[in-house]
């Protein structure tokens, strides 16, 4: 069993202070992506 769980929201720009391949063994990594205030168009 693992030890916690991880939340991303969204993308990291860049480079990530976290190295998610070394933490991956201890915790369950989870994301998601969403647009932010981003609604689709209706004709």
């Amino acid at each position: 069993m693992r030890g916690g769980k991880i939340m991303i929201v969204g993308t990291v720009p860049g480079d990530s202070a976290i190295n998610f391949l070394k933490i991956n063994r201890e915790v369950t990594i989870q994301t998601v992506f969403r647009y932010a205030n981003r609604y689709p168009v209706h004709d």
